[in-house]
């Protein structure tokens, strides 16, 4: 399963590990922390639980409304 950062935009691999998930995954390119649960291999919801560096409020608040739901 591909996803992308939320926080970059950079597109990564799930492998098969990750078909029935429920948790935090790093991008490994920004250093974010995303909170994703996965059911039967699809995305159920991504949002982001800390970035690797400040945002803002604006940004922040852009982002927690791309929650997929």
């Amino acid at each position: 399963m591909k996803i992308n950062c939320i926080l970059c935009g950079h597109n990564f691999d799930l492998n098969d590990t990750y078909d029935d998930y429920e948790g935090e995954v790093k991008c490994w390119v920004c250093g974010g922390v995303l909170d994703i649960k996965v059911q039967v291999g699809k995305l159920k919801s991504l949002k982001y639980v800390k970035t690797p560096y400040p945002v803002s409020e604006e940004t922040r608040t852009a982002q927690e409304q791309t929650e997929i739901v």
